[in-house]
């Protein structure tokens, strides 16, 4: 019974959102294989997204912001993990307070058996674009918030630049071979990629997602930079669902441009 209550509160959301489970474990600078130099589009999986723990201490108030609520049972932290998990669904929603309790509105007619209020078999397609739209929507704030950070250049192409610290000597070329350490995240922070620990990743710019060719040729030996990437010029619509970016993700890099291969 509790699998086929988890199957049910998810498949729905699981079905309008383009984000997929994660799995995998190649880690690299992103790629952009079979492509022109710099394209955007369809890319190589990046790392695995690390998994956000949902138990709690027993009796502890949970959830600031929220209704509290007081888990004293192993089954009770399951059932809020169930909670949690298809809330992880639809994010991409972005729901407002009244339209969270519309949509739990709908959960309990669901689960209690009672005549919903809608047709909601007619309403899947309309769902798939509502996610789609609301994803765009906030994407774009979020590019026009990074945009207006002190320091922060939004370039020509479309994303946003921020230098956190300069470095010195001479920027690399689209041939040449860098160094470089840097983490991927995506809106809501939950890591996608980074370098391996202590190891910088080798990549050329001309081979990788079109925002990092770019910005690895405004930055200088030793230097810090935050990029916020539209997905035309990271993953583009088909995302890399092994890694654990979703389809049209908007994402975020810190990079570290150690050393100038010439």
């Amino acid at each position: 019974m509790r699998t086929f209550l988890l199957m049910a509160a998810t498949t729905l959301v699981v079905a309008c959102s383009p984000q997929t489970a994660n799995s995998g474990n190649d880690v690299g600078a992103p790629p952009a294989p079979g492509l022109a130099q710099g394209e955007a589009g369809a890319v190589a999986e990046p790392g695995s997204a690390a998994a956000t723990p949902a138990d709690a201490p027993a009796s502890a108030p949970l959830a600031v912001g929220a209704p509290a609520v007081t888990l004293t049972t192993e089954e009770h932290k399951m059932i809020y993990a169930l909670g949690a998990l298809a809330g992880r669904q639809i994010r991409i929603f972005d729901l407002s307070p009244e339209e969270l309790s519309i949509y739990e509105a709908g959960v309990r007619a669901s689960v209690q058996s009672t005549q919903p209020v809608v047709d909601v078999d007619s309403y899947a397609v309309q769902l798939q674009q509502l996610a789609l739209d609301r994803r765009s929507a906030a994407a774009a704030s979020f590019l026009n918030r990074a945009a207006q950070e002190e320091g922060a250049v939004k370039t020509t192409s479309g994303f946003v630049y921020k230098s956190l610290l300069e470095g010195t000597g001479a920027s690399p070329q689209r041939t040449d071979t860098v160094l470089v350490n840097y983490r991927a995240k995506l809106m809501d922070g939950r890591e996608v990629d980074s370098s391996p620990p202590g190891q910088a990743a080798s990549v050329r710019p001309a081979d990788v997602i079109r925002c990092w060719a770019e910005a690895m040729q405004m930055m200088k030996p030793g230097g810090k930079a935050r990029l916020v990437c539209p997905p035309e010029l990271a993953y583009g619509d088909e995302g890399a669902p092994a890694g654990g970016v979703p389809r049209g993700a908007t994402l975020i890099f810190e990079i570290e441009l150690v050393e100038v291969k010439k």
